[in-house]
């Protein structure tokens, strides 16, 4: 998220208009690696409980259920679920009359999975101190319960899982994503960072000497090779299940070389995966030679280094969204139009990146990075609008489906078995108007929504 974005972050809903108004970040200086000693890290704690299993027996009958590693579109589909996982899909009823769950003219696929959410955090375009004060002003307990409402919005907009990076306080997230996990509330399967390693200042505008405590409430600083590894085991140890880096947070604040490769290291050491916040060119270029396992934004991101993303199978978590969202921001009186000009181009020149990622080969997974307040109240509904910006960059329908399960699915460490309309795959299914193979927006129009067996919407 963050930094870049209506003089914040770098998230697609901001950035645009903080290039807008001439917020940018510089290129850091290459620092030398140098080899530490391992750290030991805590084993991974499951992102999900069996306490939100459903049992019993639940057959589905819809028109169609597309399966999206294999593109294959089944018609007249009867689903049955079991324990929380798919038993059969067949195009006839199963023996033994069960009662059958009508659903009608809808195409079933696996549950949606957004690989970039901030649940735990708000921020009003155009509000430089909207971080602070919320740091300042709001408990992790009061985040976390605001983010009950953020997670609900998304489990009911067909979100069956996330990955949740950052900004949440000290703990919040893990404590959201527990919740979930054991029935407290409802919401996705959560994969969470915690706070997010970061060069000094974190992603915060300038405070004051005697305010700078503030930042390792929402950010654990990098100070060094031997402090990188350190800080990747602290957060393990409490509770995360992947490790975020911001890689630029403006002219001069970057990590380094040797540190992005500490952290990559130690992680995966741990079989965990990293994400990579980087928007400029040498960051992302620095965090790829290290080896991260996303690139989140990359919106200056050069034909090389997608090339050697996909070399080393490295994704591109793209947080964009259609032109009508960015003009919504444009501030009314003399800089409206200067605004939306800049919108404009910043639009321009993110589906020209998504364009040469797909060129390249680059694998794509679905991230919407949502924070900021809408007119339509729903962060569920404003996360969805990503799949209509990957469609005007040319995705095709079936490769937006696939970054939005089987893609963003394997970037989170998932089990193939996560993301599957097949027998034996977990039972996260969501029902959509129309057919996702065809138009990318039936992934908007989501009318029924399984997690675990569990059936959380059902519209009439």
């Amino acid at each position: 998220m963050r930094r870049g974005a209506f003089g914040l972050r770098a998230s697609g809903a901001l950035v645009a208009a903080s290039l807008a108004f001439g917020v940018a970040c510089g290129a850091r200086p290459a620092v030398p690696a140098a080899p530490t000693p391992a750290v030991a890290v805590p084993a991974a704690e499951p992102p999900a409980a069996a306490a939100g299993v459903a049992s019993g027996r639940v057959v589905l009958h819809a028109g169609r259920v597309v399966t999206p590693a294999s593109g294959s579109v089944l018609a007249n589909a009867y689903v049955t679920v079991e324990g929380g996982r798919i038993a059969r899909v067949a195009t006839e009823p199963p023996e033994g009359g069960s009662d059958i769950t009508e659903l009608g003219d809808v195409t079933l696929v696996p549950g949606l999975i957004d690989a970039h959410t901030h649940l735990l955090h708000e921020e009003a375009a155009g509000d430089e101190r909207a971080m602070i004060a919320e740091v300042v002003t709001m408990s992790e307990a009061e985040r976390a319960l605001r983010g009950v409402v953020y997670a609900r919005d998304m489990l009911r907009a067909g979100f069956t899982t996330v990955r949740d990076l950052g900004n949440s306080g000290h703990g919040a997230d893990v404590a959201l994503k527990r919740a979930i996990a054991r029935g407290w509330v409802e919401g996705p399967t959560m994969v969470v960072s915690g706070r997010a390693l970061a060069p000094p200042g974190g992603q915060f505008e300038r405070l004051t000497a005697e305010h700078l405590s503030l930042v390792e409430r929402e950010y654990a600083t990098v100070r060094g090779v031997d402090d990188a590894r350190l800080l990747v085991a602290q957060a393990f140890y409490e509770g995360a299940d992947c490790i975020k880096v911001i890689a630029d947070s403006g002219p001069g604040r970057t990590v380094g070389d040797a540190e992005l490769r500490a952290i990559v290291e130690t992680a995966h050491r741990a079989g965990r995966k990293v994400a990579a916040h980087a928007l400029t060119e040498a960051s992302a270029a620095a965090a790829v030679s290290a080896g991260v396992d996303s690139i989140e934004h990359g919106y200056a991101i050069t034909d090389a280094t997608l090339v050697e993303m996909a070399k080393k199978k490295i994704f591109l978590v793209p947080t964009d969204y259609p032109e009508s969202f960015y003009a919504a921001f444009a501030p009314a009186g003399p800089a409206h139009d200067a605004v939306l000009t800049s919108m404009k181009k910043f639009r321009a020149g993110s589906i020209d990146r998504l364009r040469r990622a797909q060129r390249f080969k680059v694998r794509i997974a679905a991230g919407s990075d949502a924070y900021v307040p809408t007119s339509s109240g729903n962060r569920g509904h404003d996360a969805a609008l990503i799949f209509r910006a990957y469609a005007e960059a040319g995705m095709s329908p079936l490769d937006i489906l696939r970054a939005a399960t089987t893609n963003a699915a394997e970037l989170l460490g998932l089990s193939p078995d996560a993301a599957s309309m097949t027998a034996g795959g977990v039972a996260d299914i969501v029902g959509l108007r129309g057919d996702p193979t065809k138009d990318a927006d039936a992934l908007q129009h989501v009318t029924f929504v399984m997690k675990a067996g569990r059936v959380v919407r059902r519209d009439p």
